[in-house]
């Protein structure tokens, strides 16, 4: 009970709203209750009974089964099906119900197709499609919507697909995400083109047009980019890219962008709409790296691209700019140069993003340098990026004792050391191995 201050203290209206709140809440709850989807829990309970023991009678059958959907919050489907005894869907979210329904089932030209006995809306968290094509993955079984096969393959191309978790954004016959498979799932011939061998990389070499669109929630920024990688790479419209090596915005944190979705496709170069929402997603610039996969390298290292059957040996041809960085420990301060540099050796070479690069040959004697890494990479050049150490005030502290008079007193020693790299040079020969001549005999590479 609130005490006589404290209900002083609650404003008159607010006191006056809580009669209108509760009516409100109670309406609300009224309305919930009375929607026939939410009514039809018993109905739908006894025929997802009917639906297991039908499939219990089947051995192998291509599309019966009880299959799942979801993230684990936001919208989370189960949907059961057999061929006599129908489907059953139902989605639930955060808050709990949000859609029900069930009917008949048919199969006809390659597609299993539900009839739902509610009214059935697919959008936002309700609703669900009405047609599924049945793709199996060696024994594993998913029901795709026609219209999303060309998502699924960007899953797989994303590395969601083959999941080992139960979430996923496919439906997918419950306990099959234990199942492991290899190659590629048994889709339509016009959509195999779609699941790329290794990921694809990309750099917005152009910006074009900027616009907006308002659908029922959000209003989008829509721009146009252009990339520099087209169909000879294996890219196709409807492809989906994402932002790798992400800029720093003003604030220090990496830059966020929308989806981005290939919309035309040349040989050496294709068309992206990027399209943002919110405050934070930023649109695409020149320059921005992006790629079919996120995870840009370790996708590629687990395709075994990252595996070099030869040392691959560059020369410098020219430098680029130079920019310092500071990091600053306990007992050590160090400055590093950061500066770039172009070698004369790429992916014809099968140089990658993130490969570390070895200085072998430089003009002069006991030349010292930073760590080379490669970060952009073109057919026949690569940009490295070579992080050397400017000066380093390194302070080592050290503990001894010593006698004075009999007695021993501790004694701190801090020693001090500088070290000093050099900047790349045009003419600097480097290698993916640093015992390149070894490596290469070794290889009978010469």
């Amino acid at each position: 009970m609130q005490s006589a201050p404290m209900k002083a203290f609650i404003p008159s209206c607010l006191v006056a709203s809580f009669p209108l709140l509760a009516l409100s809440g109670a309406l609300i709850a009224q309305t919930f209750y009375d929607d026939p989807k939410w009514q039809a829990q018993a109905e739908a309970r006894k025929r997802i009974e009917k639906i297991k023991n039908e499939i219990k009678t089947l051995n192998g059958h291509p599309w019966a089964g009880a299959y799942y959907e979801g993230t684990g919050f936001g919208r989370n489907v189960s949907f059961y099906i057999a061929p006599k005894a129908g489907f059953v869907f139902e989605c639930g979210g955060d808050m709990g119900f949000v859609d029900r329904n069930y009917g008949a089932v048919s199969f006809e030209n390659g597609l299993v197709r539900i009839n739902p006995v509610f009214p059935n809306t697919w959008e936002g968290l309700g609703g669900i499609a009405v047609e599924f094509l049945p793709v199996a993955w060696g024994e594993r079984h998913y029901l795709v919507p026609p219209d999303e096969i060309v998502g699924f393959c960007n899953d797989i191309n994303y590395g969601r697909e083959p999941r080992s978790s139960p979430n996923g954004f496919s439906l997918l016959r419950r306990g099959d995400e234990e199942i492991a498979v290899t190659g590629h799932p048994d889709l339509p011939e016009k959509y195999r083109a779609y699941i790329l061998e290794k990921p694809v990389m990309a750099t917005v070499i152009s910006v074009g047009e900027s616009g907006t669109e308002t659908d029922k929630y959000t209003t989008y920024n829509l721009t146009t980019a252009t990339i520099s990688a087209g169909s000879n790479q294996g890219l196709l419209p409807g492809m989906r890219m994402y932002l790798v090596n992400p800029p720093r915005n003003e604030k220090g944190g990496w830059v966020q962008t929308g989806s981005i979705d290939i919309v035309e496709v040349g040989e050496s170069s294709a068309k992206v709409l990027v399209r943002c929402s919110g405050k934070y997603e930023r649109a695409p610039q020149t320059g921005w790296q992006l790629a079919t996969c996120p995870d840009y390298v370790s996708a590629l290292k687990k395709y075994g691209a990252y595996i070099l059957e030869n040392p691959v040996s560059a020369t410098v041809i020219s430098v680029g700019k130079s920019k310092t960085e500071t990091s600053k420990g306990k007992y050590v301060t160090t400055t590093y140069i950061l500066t770039t540099a172009t070698i004369n050796a790429g992916s014809k070479q099968g140089l990658l993003p993130d490969m570390q690069m070895y200085l072998v040959k430089a003009p002069g004697s006991r030349v010292q340098t930073g760590f080379i890494k490669i970060v952009e990479v073109a057919e026949t050049s690569a940009t490295v990026l070579v992080r050397r150490v400017a000066n380093s005030n390194n302070e080592h502290e050290t503990s001894t004792t010593v006698l004075v008079r009999g007695v021993k007193v501790p004694v701190r020693r801090i020693a001090s050391s500088k070290n000093e790299q050099q900047a790349p040079q045009v003419g600097w020969q480097l290698t993916t191995e640093p015992r390149y001549a070894r490596a290469a005999k070794k290889n009978a590479f010469w």
